[in-house]
């Protein structure tokens, strides 16, 4: 069986950090993989928010985008393996 660690991309492994304000704790990008469903669509619900406010700096935008990007991904992933195969 693979190590975990080397299932998370390097790209994601790297200090990319965002304040969950609803889940009361800072996440990395690696943190999302770990994420319950109910705390993935909080987080989702929450970084939307962040990537749409147009009075956040461009780099908080694009940081919030990363993360609405991944997490999306790991729902999506969640849902096709989770749905029976005929």
């Amino acid at each position: 069986m693979p190590r975990p660690d080397l299932q998370i991309p390097l790209q994601e492994r790297d200090g990319y950090f965002f304040d969950s304000f609803l889940l009361k704790r800072e996440l990395e990008l690696r943190d999302l993989y770990d994420l319950s469903e109910q705390d993935l669509d909080i987080f989702l619900a929450e970084i939307e928010v962040e990537v749409e406010d147009e009075l956040n700096t461009r780099p908080k935008r694009l940081r919030a985008s990363r993360f609405a990007k991944l997490a999306r991904l790991i729902r999506s992933d969640r849902q096709c393996s989770s749905t029976p195969q005929p």
